[in-house]
């Protein structure tokens, strides 16, 4: 049997950074990349929560997450910009780049972002939960590796990608889609399997 602990969100907080800088991260990624994975747990979302946190700080410490990476804007346009992750915390990618956008569309009214150089980013709904806070409409996606057969097919031949569109509702809660293309994220199906 698996113990299990119940602990605050800022004591869980504290935990991930201090995981992910033991690791080697940047403190500041990791505060942000803390931010986005407990901000996963809390809505429900413990698939893509600091469950994630021994995956990312083995990643870190083999050298496949780049543990001091220089995120920043490659190309810039008034409502466009490209994000090179340099292979960073996605997560910590992630909500740089919405922070950036988010600006950006205050700005100009609207903003369109691609980031490239990145790594597996947690769930989408606590980006769109950011976005809907600020007052802003967000429709979010991202890659994925080829995990589903399409319909009739014996072999993986699409991606799983996951998608989020939100929007801010003054009067009642947000509107909040955070969706996989399959019947169940892969997160749920090696919990699952974990699970027996």
């Amino acid at each position: 049997m698996t113990a299990v602990a119940i602990t605050d969100p800022d004591n869980l907080r504290r935990l991930a950074v201090a995981a992910l800088t033991a690791a080697g991260a940047d403190a500041r990624h990791a505060a942000w990349t803390a931010e986005i994975l407990v901000e996963g747990d809390l809505m429900g979302l413990g698939t893509h929560g600091v469950l994630r946190l021994l995956t990312y700080c083995d990643r870190l410490g083999l050298g496949g997450i780049n543990a001091r990476a220089d995120i920043r804007i490659e190309r810039k346009a008034p409502s466009l910009a490209l994000v090179d992750g340099d292979n960073g915390l996605g997560p910590a990618v992630a909500l740089y780049a919405l922070e950036q956008g988010l600006a950006m569309a205050a700005e100009s009214g609207i903003a369109y972002l691609g980031c490239r150089r990145s790594n597996h980013l947690g769930a989408l709904a606590p980006y769109a939960l950011k976005a809907c806070e600020a007052g802003f409409v967000l429709v979010c996606g991202t890659n994925a590796s080829t995990t589903i057969a399409p319909w009739g097919g014996r072999e993986a031949r699409l991606g799983n990608n996951p998608l989020s569109i939100a929007a801010p509702c003054p009067q009642a809660p947000h509107f909040i889609l955070d969706m996989a293309m399959s019947v169940a994220a892969r997160g749920k199906i090696r919990k699952a399997l974990s699970e027996g």
